[in-house]
């Protein structure tokens, strides 16, 4: 079940998810996922149940692009943004957790999930990732993956 908490104000989503680089280099790729409306964004997703925010991260990646037998090398932060949807009356607060995740060597090509929200995942420099990105949001945890790779992090244990 969704982490979702409605207020009289507002719905309140909690979420995680990865920048999935090939290397802890600086000329790493990144997977990134194109949705039908033509936005380029980062998996994530909501927590679930008891899951942690690592957990959580884990399962949209593998959902959404394929990944699998990832690892969590680092924290990139946390992302707010509120949005409407146009079924509800309330605003829509998201927070979601963004982890710096290593894809094991020769995971070519990503498969994008089965739905009708995306139609292609692919891999590309930080860069590219960073111009081809619609929000601000999505581009300040790739700018901040792009500066722990060129400053790498120590590894942590989660």
């Amino acid at each position: 079940m969704k982490q979702v908490l409605e207020t009289p104000e507002a719905y309140h989503h909690r979420g995680a998810g990865g920048v999935v680089v090939s290397s802890l280099t600086p000329d790493a790729l990144v997977a990134l996922l194109h949705r039908t409306n033509g936005e380029w964004t980062l998996p994530k997703g909501h927590i679930e149940g008891d899951e942690s925010s690592q957990e959580a991260a884990l399962r949209e990646i593998a959902e959404e692009i394929g990944l699998q037998k990832l690892e969590i090398v680092g924290d990139l932060g946390t992302i707010r943004y509120t949005f409407q949807d146009p079924d509800t009356s309330k605003p829509h607060h998201k927070e979601v957790i963004f982890y710096l995740v290593l894809s094991p060597p020769g995971c070519l090509p990503l498969t994008p999930e089965d739905t009708p929200k995306f139609d292609d995942a692919r891999w590309m420099s930080l860069h590219d990732a960073e111009h081809l990105c619609t929000y601000d949001t999505t581009r300040k945890i790739l700018h901040r993956a792009r500066k722990a790779l060129q400053n790498p992090l120590p590894r942590r244990e989660f």
